[in-house]
């Protein structure tokens, strides 16, 4: 049983006590966690894993479903876990936002669903060293004489910008690539082995 569902089953209350200054008369009165306004359910259900919001807190009341259903970033923490991703807390879009970017992400990967198409003329001769990474495709360049190694040049083009008739700039370091490695978006940082 998830952790909000033993929570209201066990009927705790928020006690608050308030004095009436008038005379020895203390007043007591009990509220529910279902009485707080909805932006304060909304901050305390973030707090829950999204496994119990899913599992005990819809199920339990009308009122708590609805709330979840209608709460952006309640159904941003929710689809955040099914996806398998974080979110970036240094992303400037607001929650319904990022909630309808995952949505669309999610849509496509299921459906396998190909969001742009690029077609790039090689007019070079490829060695068979090649990467895609962030938008950046990276594809060896072969060499004219015959050695082990004979890749050296690579070639690359950004898929996300149209590069016009001349898409493929050129990375040469004066000796043969043996392998490479990229890790753009982290550290726009490539890794050159050579000979």
């Amino acid at each position: 049983m998830g952790l909000f569902s033993e929570f209201l089953q066990c009927d705790v209350k928020c006690r608050a006590t308030r004095l009436c200054h008038s005379g020895l008369t203390t007043l007591r009165f009990t509220m529910m966690l279902l009485d707080l306004p909805p932006e304060l359910l909304v901050h305390i259900l973030l707090g829950l894993p999204p496994n119990d919001i899913v599992s005990s807190a819809q199920l339990v009341n009308r009122y708590l479903h609805n709330l979840i259903q209608e709460s952006s970033p309640l159904q941003y923490h929710i689809e955040t876990k099914y996806a398998g991703v974080e979110d970036n807390p240094q992303s400037t879009m607001v929650t319904a936002e990022r909630l309808d970017v995952l949505r669309r992400s999610q849509h496509a990967w299921s459906d396998f669903v190909v969001g742009k198409r690029v077609n790039l003329p090689v007019r070079h001769r490829s060695s068979g060293l090649y990467d895609l990474t962030a938008g950046v495709y990276v594809l060896g360049e072969l060499g004219d004489n015959n050695e082990n190694y004979p890749t050296p040049a690579l070639r690359y083009t950004n898929l996300h910008v149209d590069q016009g008739n001349k898409p493929w700039a050129r990375i040469s370091v004066g000796r043969n690539i043996i392998d490479f490695g990229l890790a753009i978006r982290e550290h726009d940082l490539i890794a050159l082995v050579t000979t």
